[in-house]
């Protein structure tokens, strides 16, 4: 009988511990550090792609856009989050404390449902997930998702919007003869086109400087397009408060709105111009 004094025993302890972390780490399969990188969806046409289902409330807004490139800023936007090392699990005490509707919940399923909805991956969301309304206009701009999908999900989004909002005017602005007043008038004139003088409150148009007169073309956002022009054209007000932070007042361009609150007028005119009535 061969005997192994405790000395030696000990030794070979060691030695097998730290031997199997060795041979694991040389393998791939020994991680020291929580990697942040989810699950794989193992079958199916998304075989080998990343699982919105493995998002953890422990993953960083930065963590989320790396692991499905989706720009981070983008994140922060969709769920009004201020810093990309804020975490997903953040978002459930936010919008409890913001009123939700009994039965529904914003929080880490959430960020699952905007991934798969952005990326067009598979999730299946619990049934009381819903998303923060800011989370859909991104989803309307730059989601790969199925539309009807995204839709369906903004009919559920917090807050609703007003039943005003996205309503589409009739109402248009006159453009007064020369050396006549700034006064609005409405016409009958159709949606499609809106001429106004002077910057009427309200109306679906506006002038960009003294005399010039702005025709506007419904659904075409430029540099002279007024927050007006977006109302009477039927765009989705509460929607584009999510996406700019706010409203300008009617005769107010979406340009020097965009200029005072320091947003990138270019990149803020796809996403308008991406949430066009249809």
């Amino acid at each position: 009988m061969i005997r192994v004094n405790t000395r030696t025993l000990g030794v070979l302890v060691l030695g097998a511990v730290f031997g199997g972390i060795a041979l694991s780490a040389g393998l791939g399969l020994w991680k020291t550090q929580n990697t942040k990188e989810p699950a794989r969806i193992k079958t199916g046409e998304f075989a080998g792609m990343p699982s919105p289902g493995d998002i953890r409330g422990s993953y960083t807004w930065a963590d989320v856009g790396k692991a499905f490139n989706i720009p981070v800023a983008s994140i922060l936007t969709a769920f009004g989050a201020a810093s990309a090392t804020d975490k997903a699990n953040s978002l459930e005490a936010k919008y409890a404390a913001m009123g939700l509707p009994a039965g529904s919940e914003i929080g880490t399923d959430s960020v699952r449902l905007f991934v798969a909805l952005y990326t067009g991956l598979p999730h299946a969301p619990e049934a009381d997930t819903i998303l923060p309304l800011s989370a859909i206009a991104v989803l309307r701009a730059e989601g790969r998702g199925d539309r009807a999908a995204i839709e369906a999900a903004a009919t559920r989004a917090f807050p609703q919007p007003s039943a005003e909002a996205g309503k589409t005017s009739t109402a248009q602005v006159a453009v007064p003869p020369a050396g006549g007043s700034a006064q609005a008038a409405a016409t009958s004139a159709p949606a499609a086109t809106a001429l106004s003088a002077g910057g009427a409150a309200g109306g679906a148009g506006g002038t960009t400087g003294a005399g010039e007169t702005h025709v506007a073309t419904a659904g075409t956002v430029t540099g002279k397009t007024t927050f007006g022009d977006l109302k009477s054209w039927g765009f989705d007000l509460a929607a584009i408060e999510a996406l700019l932070g706010g409203l300008g007042k009617p005769s107010e361009t979406v340009r020097d709105y965009c200029a005072a609150k320091g947003l990138s007028f270019s990149e803020m005119k796809e996403r308008l111009s991406a949430l066009a009535p249809k």
